[in-house]
């Protein structure tokens, strides 16, 4: 039972070196980070800040705007995705779905991963 412990405590702190170093990446990179427009759940806070990691980690390779240009979406579009604001509903449902696509295949994941579907 303490080696189950001791791993728990040792993934809870890798998880947040991983995010303090993507923070610290953004930072240095001159991002300006705001709190105007906050992920909706808890489950979209932790979506966010995995996936933007994962950008910061990628450095140059992977752009926001590239990704919305691609999908023909605006980059605010691209950003309310990531904040789990925008779901992929009503009108601008192909473009979301396009725009998580793109995500997936930029940073090297399966979409489900990043975007999971919730049980009904």
């Amino acid at each position: 039972m303490p080696e189950q412990d001791f791993i728990k405590e040792i993934h809870f702190y890798l998880k947040n070196l991983t995010y303090m170093v993507a923070m610290i990446l953004v930072k240095t990179k001159g991002a300006k980070t705001t709190t105007k427009s906050r992920p909706k759940t808890k489950d979209d806070q932790k979506r966010y800040r995995y996936i933007k990691s994962l950008l910061a980690l990628k450095g140059d390779e992977v752009e926001l705007q590239e990704i919305a240009r691609e999908a023909k979406a605006s980059p605010a579009l691209v950003s309310q995705v990531l904040r789990g604001n925008r779901k992929g509903h009503a009108r601008n449902g192909k473009k979301i779905a396009k725009i998580k696509k793109l995500l997936a295949e930029k940073l090297g994941k399966p979409e489900e991963e990043l975007f999971p579907r919730k049980a009904a």
